[in-house]
């Protein structure tokens, strides 16, 4: 099962005040600068030092994973929350293993526009409300590009409120509802044919989902955009079931 990371609503989110009149920072440079897992996000902390890219520009190292106390756990993450809820672009790259960690997300829910590279596990989903750069892209590209969406204010704040709005769906408490939706078609599978099936997260009374027949074969849509996937054959047996969640296109969508 993939299960996309998920961000305290409470803890980061701008609560839809998606704007940059009190965002004092330009572009936010944040975590750890490894070169060998975060190779892009090393070359912009060079571009950073080298003064070349646009507006103002704060570097936010890793605090490091030794924590001496509760107090200082609660500082160093108000600390990043502050931070990302100041920018207005923030930098966020995936490891070298194409892994999407949790600064994209926490950078939704805060309000700044992601520019970095777009993971290939959901290339779909994140394309829809980040800027994509790469370690292919030259140094010159990639300023003018940075340039670029600090200038055009209308088009910045359009895409950071998509990404802000599709934030909200992976919350913990989303994170939760799905992981119990998929709990229950797992169980449940042994009650159908072979074939797909479609789940669709909790309603507000907190109902149990519905399932439907897919009618392409290995896509499965639910109404948040995101597709589970069952790979089941008769006889029903008690072998592990593979779980997939991923983002797919509109026209896949069933009924």
């Amino acid at each position: 099962m993939h299960a996309p990371h998920a961000a305290s609503e409470e803890i980061f989110s701008c609560h839809g005040l998606v704007d940059d009149t009190t965002r004092d920072i330009d572009i936010l440079l944040a975590g750890a600068m490894d070169p060998v897992v975060y190779p892009l996000r090393t070359r912009l902390l060079t571009l950073a030092a080298q003064r070349r890219l646009p507006g103002k520009v704060v570097v936010l190292p890793h605090p490091g994973y030794s924590i001496n106390s509760l107090s200082d756990a609660n500082r160093q993450l108000l600390n990043y929350v502050n931070h990302l809820k100041r920018a207005k672009i923030n930098l966020v790259t995936a490891s070298v293993y194409d892994y999407a960690v949790a600064k994209y997300v926490e950078s939704q829910l805060s309000g700044a526009l992601i520019v970095g590279n777009v993971p290939e596990s959901r290339k779909v989903y994140y394309s829809k409300f980040m800027v994509g750069i790469s370690m292919d892209d030259t140094d010159d590209r990639i300023v003018s590009v940075l340039t670029e969406w600090i200038q055009n204010r209308e088009r910045r704040l359009k895409m950071t409120t998509i990404g802000y709005t599709l934030g909200l769906r992976q919350t913990w408490t989303g994170w939760v509802h799905d992981m119990v939706n998929s709990i229950r078609v797992a169980r449940s599978i042994e009650k159908h044919q072979n074939g797909n099936l479609v789940v669709s997260r909790l309603d507000q009374e907190g109902f149990p989902p519905k399932f439907f027949r897919s009618v392409l074969p290995h896509v499965i849509v639910d109404e948040a955009d995101n597709a589970i996937e069952f790979h089941a054959l008769p006889p029903f047996t008690s072998r592990r079931i593979p779980v997939r969640i991923e983002n797919c296109a509109h026209r896949d969508r069933v009924s």
